[in-house]
């Protein structure tokens, strides 16, 4: 039995396994006159074992092509979420300066601050995603930036201000 062949087969596209599938399920499933019509020998009857078997590896090797490719989008996902939920309890655990730095979006109602890129605290947020910069990321001695607050963490603060006391 030569390995690289089965491993060949195995990386065939996912329409070629749902194919084989179908084939072989309608093999099985399909009466024998049916069969007769199009043109099998009854002698097929000796190799049904062969086909279930066929059935059962194509099913599994479609299911899990399928499986595989529902996970992409949904694993993307996941991590959206768990980034998000890491960022809100990061805003539960602000710095001084940061509440005193965030605070200032509430106090002028506002979304967009123009900050030096020097500033620590707001490079700090923006990696940490709560901030990002609005404006072009070239740098001039002493030009100010925008740094915005992400739409999520401003809904999130607006409905709990206490964080920023």
């Amino acid at each position: 039995m030569d390995f690289s062949k089965i491993l060949s087969a195995l990386k065939l596209p996912l329409w070629v396994f749902g194919g084989i599938t179908l084939a072989s399920t309608a093999l099985l499933l399909l009466p024998a006159g049916a069969l007769q019509w199009l043109g099998i020998p009854t002698s097929y009857q000796a190799y049904r074992g062969y086909v279930g078997i066929t059935l059962i590896v194509s099913f599994s090797l479609s299911a899990a092509g399928l499986i595989a490719m529902a996970r992409l989008p949904f694993a993307h996902w996941c991590t959206k979420q768990l980034e998000l939920r890491k960022a809100k309890l990061r805003l539960r655990e602000l710095a001084a300066d940061e509440r005193e730095l965030l605070s200032q979006y509430f106090e002028k109602n506002t979304r967009s601050l123009p900050l030096s890129p020097k500033n620590g605290t707001a490079i700090g947020l923006v990696k940490e995603g709560i901030l990002f910069i609005a404006t072009e990321r070239y740098y001039s001695p002493g030009a100010l930036h925008d740094f915005n607050i992400q739409p999520w963490a401003w809904s999130y603060l607006v409905k709990r201000k206490y964080l920023l006391k």
